[in-house]
């Protein structure tokens, strides 16, 4: 589904400036909103993951539309393969895409870690949304097992209680 009106209009002046970041679900980012997208915010998040041979044109699509001083993130909720994450995210960097959350299921804790680890320089690698136990979050700051290495701002401020610290 496409959207075809200004997100300015459409979410008003407040929100659309709230953190700087729209987020755009449909396939029409190339039309006329594109700038007009670019010129009031910083960041943009695309889903990807539908189609991995498609998805490199629809960044295309995308950074010709924003122009190059807004950020690029992309969201696969965890469609890829491993393989496929891993030479996406190469060609994701050469469109300047900075964030790439969900390359492969977030319960893949080992395949995350290995695409934050391959991830070219610069792209940050992102996942947990559907956390919602503290096993979870535990799991995911684990050094071994997980997208994070090493102690994290969110334990230093003890957010997690020391009984759920990684073993």
């Amino acid at each position: 589904m496409s959207v075809q009106a200004d997100v300015g209009e459409m979410m008003g002046p407040t929100q659309a400036t709230v953190g700087g970041k729209v987020s755009v679900l449909g396939q029409g980012i190339g039309d006329r909103g594109g700038r007009q997208v670019g010129d009031r915010v910083a960041a943009l998040k695309m889903k990807v993951g539908r189609d991995a041979d498609v998805d490199p044109h629809r960044l295309d699509i995308a950074r010709e539309a924003i122009g190059a001083d807004v950020e690029l993130f992309v969201d696969a909720n965890g469609r890829y393969t491993r393989k496929q994450a891993l030479a996406l995210a190469a060609e994701f960097a050469d469109r300047d895409v900075r964030w790439f959350e969900e390359p492969v299921s977030s319960d893949d804790r080992a395949g995350l870690r290995l695409i934050r680890d391959r991830a070219p320089f610069g792209m940050d690698v992102t996942a947990g949304e559907y956390g919602y136990v503290l096993p979870y979050f535990r799991d995911m700051l684990a050094p071994a097992r997980s997208t994070a290495s090493g102690p994290t701002p969110l334990r230093r401020h003890h957010c997690l209680p020391a009984r759920w610290s990684p073993r």
